[in-house]
This record gives C-alpha cells, sequence and structure tokens, in this order.
C-alpha cells in the first residue's frame, strides 16, 4: 500500500474519532510523515576525508573493499598508491580516517614511495584524525627509548590508533590473511562497533577462516573506544 494512501486512511480514523478536528488531525498526520523521514535518515552518518594506501610491490590488498565501506559510511576516500614521506605526514593532519599497507620495521617507521617516515617525524597535531590503521609489520612495536609508530600518532592527538607489534603476513591468495583481518576491521566499524570490539571480532574471524592469525594476535590498539561511525 502506498504512503499516501496510508496516510489518507490514518486521517479518515483520527477525523472519526471525538474531541479531534479536522485541523488537528492533520497536524498530527503531518507529525507522522515527518518522523518516518527523520527516522530515514542515518543520524550517524560520518563525514570528512579518508585516506587508503597501498604500496604497489605488495598489491592493493582489500583496499578496495575497505574504500567501500568506508564511503557507505559517509567518508570521501581517496584510495592510491603510497604516498612520499610528506604526503603522508599531511594526509595525518588534513583526513579523518587512514589506512596503509605497507612494511614497517622495528625502529618504527614506515615504507613510503621516497624513503622511510620515522616516529620522529610526527610532529604535527593530529587532534582531526579520528583513526589511523597503519598495516604493516611492527608498527606498534616500541623501539628502546624511542616510540611506536602508532603511538606516537596517538601522542600527537589521534582519537584511535591500531598496528601490530609484530609481523604480519598475507596468506597464498591475494586479499587473505593480514588483509582479510583488514578488512573485516572495517566491516565491523561499519557496524557500528567500536575499534576494539571491531579488532577482537575480526581476530576470532581469522581462526574461522584459517585456523592461525596469520600475525594479527600482535594487534595492538591505542582509543578502543572510539567508533567510526
Amino acid at each position: 500500500m502506498k504512503m499516501t494512501r496510508k496516510l489518507h486512511l490514518a486521517f479518515k480514523s483520527l477525523t472519526g474519532l471525538k474531541n479531534i478536528s479536522r485541523g488537528q488531525a492533520m497536524m498530527i498526520c503531518l507529525l507522522l510523515v515527518s518522523a518516518l523521514f527523520f527516522n530515514s535518515i542515518n543520524v550517524n552518518a560520518a563525514s570528512g576525508n579518508a585516506k587508503v594506501y597501498y604500496l604497489s610491490s605488495l598489491g592493493s590488498g582489500q583496499t578496495a573493499g575497505i574504500r567501500n565501506n568506508l564511503e557507505s559510511m559517509g567518508y570521501s576516500v581517496t584510495r592510491t598508491t603510497m604516498p612520499t614521506k610528506a604526503g603522508l605526514k599531511s594526509a595525518y593532519q588534513n583526513n579523518k580516517i587512514v589506512y596503509l599497507t605497507s612494511h614497517g620495521s622495528t625502529s618504527g617507521t614506515t615504507t613510503c614511495s621516497d624513503g622511510s617516515l620515522s616516529y620522529n617525524d610526527i610532529t604535527a597535531n593530529l587532534s582531526n584524525l579520528k583513526f589511523a590503521f597503519v598495516d604493516t609489520c611492527y608498527s606498534a612495536y616500541t623501539p628502546s627509548g624511542g616510540m611506536s609508530m602508532t603511538y606516537k600518532i596517538y601522542n600527537r592527538g589521534a582519537s584511535s590508533t591500531l598496528g601490530f607489534t609484530g609481523t604480519v603476513t598475507m596468506s597464498s591468495y591475494p586479499g587473505g590473511g593480514c588483509d582479510y583481518f583488514a578488512l573485516g576491521v572495517f566491516q565491523y566499524a561499519y557496524s557500528g562497533y567500536t575499534i576494539g570490539q571491531s579488532v577482537s571480532y575480526s581476530k576470532a574471524d581469522m581462526m574461522t577462516q584459517y585456523g592461525q592469525y596469520y600475525g594479527v594476535d600482535t594487534a595492538k590498539t591505542y582509543g578502543t573506544s572510539i567508533t567510526i561511525y
């Protein structure tokens, strides 16, 4: 039945009641229409810019799916190969979400297109950044006398960060292993779960899918209670 027909029947029913004038019945119907309209809008829709990066030598992994999830949340997403060091620093400053899959090291670096970005290079205020997922080996590993990359980003103001204290690997087919985990994190986040919950559920899915973790059991999160949708 069309909505106009339903409203017409509702109007007739209301006007048939005692002590309700036609004007009052019309007002009630209009309020019902407004409630239905606003209920159809996702008041939790996200907004802002997001960047999704991948290192060419590693392949694009699940970055297309991650982009799609972020776009469904409401973010304006750019997906491309790894930027320069300056480009990645700028991305952390000027986006709500940054995801990257690349190489990392125990000295707290991330491989960019023109070399390695060190945690020491992260000096700007990053309070605009809601979530950074540095999907590299050792991105959450703390070097002697220093900081991990993910902690430094969090320390500079990001609401939440995710990385790994150990090595992570892909499975034998593209998009598997740690890439499968990464996609799962964003799928759960899209469903409204916190970052901490999304990580836990996606780790559990890894065991169901593969019977092993491919290193994602070393995942470490700062700002676990944050939601991005």
